[in-house]
């Protein structure tokens, strides 16, 4: 009896370590889930669908892409914060998912109905030809974003979309709806929603891109973003409107209201100025969006030289590694995400995705730098440098991009739990709505600026290299320093709780 009851606690325990979810709580797991992949899968669908826009349209190129990130994205991201800003001092907080969603509802069905069957008449190509004839060839980016303008704005919304939805939105619902308990069981395994979809939309949106009629597949796309955006919406008023009118799951401690605080842009801005936990989260989100967008621009470079011109190889070879990045971030948050929380706690967790940057860069920028070193190591297997260095670098992107979803993700949005309700709201609207999108322009202007001084992509590899694991190296200075104010802001009340506690039962006489 025993040695059954023995069996029976240890397959308990190990059920709680691969499954630490609760069955009654599955009620509120799931539409989080489910949610959280629709999220996801908007954003694969429209990052695959805009780099092909804006980077195959008429005399357009990969040159395109930092203009779009430096002189459009992050102004259209600080303006949609400062309206999300504005909105949060008036509507209700339901009220302010709803609002911030409207914008793509109606862009998705703007584009394909009215923008994208007339780009013959709305794109100024007189105008464009005429600045192009004038301007330095260096700016011949900036001129292919005016002149195809309906494509730079369907990359800004598929941007925002990543920034605005997934990050402030459903991680702010998250965030309000589920306890630092529930966090550390919850976060890791609410990726894997998130990156189902990976697994299979590559070969979705190729299919659709295979359509004889372009404008039929964009409506497809569009007509799918629609509808699961609209399926957000629906899981976030069930979630809020019935899940959280269960006794089971109300958080009776977030009832205390206070008066609502008008800022503004500038002053939210003060508030993350003046607080260094959240200057410290600030740089995290900033580290990972220059290192990360450095190397993407050196892979895509080297890409597009491996194939040549040959589009749909480009694209088959970008949608692998996607599905790559899927199966990698949901066998990470299977059994490394709860797992690491748990074991290892915050700051250990938090530093792996800077670490594996780290390494995969070194390898990465390794490969290139020492170029005659491994052409001799690779001659004999008839593999070339250039070769190797896609395949490092997708490498890298893919476990870059897992190791975000499995670890940086849910360790960043834990660290906003402890905050207060005012300092949460306007910080994380800062930090994500901003903060992500100045580090994606940071390493646009340093590529740049690097691209403009030394000629081209190929010259700039030692520089981006170095500048690379500099940040990465200050990313982890940041969550070390980070970690010591969690830690003393959720362990210690804790631990004051336990010691409460003992004194009250001591204070009970016990019974003869």
């Amino acid at each position: 009896m025993s040695s059954s009851n023995a069996s029976t606690a240890e397959f308990s325990k190990l059920r709680q370590i691969l499954w630490p979810i609760h069955g009654f709580e599955m009620k509120k797991f799931l539409p989080m889930f489910i949610m959280f992949g629709c999220v996801s899968l908007n954003y694969s669908l429209l990052r695959l669908t805009k780099d092909t826009l804006v980077v195959n349209a008429a005399s357009s190129g990969a040159a395109v892409l930092p203009y779009l990130k430096l002189w459009c994205t992050t102004p259209a991201a600080i303006l949609f914060m400062m309206f999300y800003i504005k909105l949060a001092s008036m509507l209700s907080r339901k009220n302010l998912f709803y609002a911030a969603m409207l914008p793509f509802l109606v862009f998705f069905l703007i584009f394909p109905y009215a923008l994208f069957p007339n780009i013959d008449v709305l794109h100024p190509s007189t105008s464009a030809d005429a600045l192009a004839s004038f301007l330095p060839a260096g700016l011949h980016g900036l001129v292919e974003v005016y002149r195809n303008w309906t494509f730079s704005l369907f990359y800004v919304m598929a941007e925002l979309w990543g920034s605005i939805c997934l990050s402030t939105l459903f991680w702010g619902c998250a965030n309000e709806v589920t306890k630092v308990s529930e966090a550390k069981r919850f976060y890791g395994f609410l990726g894997i929603g998130a990156n189902i979809p990976l697994l299979f939309v590559g070969s979705t949106v190729k299919k659709i891109l295979s359509l004889n009629d372009w404008g039929a597949s964009i409506r497809v796309l569009m007509g799918i973003c629609f509808v699961v955006a609209v399926c957000v919406m629906a899981l976030y008023w069930y979630l809020n409107n019935v899940v959280m009118e269960d006794p089971k799951f109300k958080i009776t401690e977030v009832k205390k209201k206070k008066k609502k605080v008008k800022m503004g842009f500038m002053q939210s801005l003060k508030v993350l100025s003046t607080s260094k936990y959240l200057a410290c989260l600030a740089f995290m989100v900033l580290a990972y969006g220059i290192s990360v967008n450095l190397v993407e621009v050196s892979w895509k470079q080297y890409v597009k030289e491996l194939f040549k011109g040959d589009n749909a190889g480009y694209l088959q070879f970008t949608s692998n590694w996607m599905s790559y990045t899927g199966l990698a971030s949901i066998i990470f948050m299977l059994f490394g995400t709860s797992n690491s929380l748990r074991i290892l706690g915050w700051g250990k967790t938090a530093l792996i995705t800077p670490v594996v940057l780290f390494v995969a860069s070194a390898a990465f920028f390794g490969n290139l730098m020492f170029e005659d070193f491994m052409m001799g190591i690779l001659g004999s297997l008839s593999m070339s440098p250039l070769f190797i260095a896609c395949w490092i670098g997708g490498f890298h992107n893919t476990f870059g991009k897992s190791s975000k979803y499995s670890f940086f993700d849910p360790t960043k949005e834990i660290a906003y739990i402890p905050l207060d309700e005012h300092t949460k709201k306007t910080g994380k609207a800062a930090i994500d709505g901003v903060g992500g999108r100045l580090g994606k322009s940071g390493g646009a202007a340093i590529n740049m600026i690097l691209i403009g001084v030394l000629g081209s992509v190929e010259a700039m590899t030692s520089y981006v290299g170095v500048i690379t694991m500099i940040t990465i190296g200050f990313w982890i200075v940041a969550v070390n320093a980070l970690n010591k104010q969690f830690v003393a802001l959720t362990e210690k009340p804790a631990a004051q709780d336990a010691n409460e506690s003992e004194k009250s039962s001591e204070a009970v006489p016990a019974k003869a």
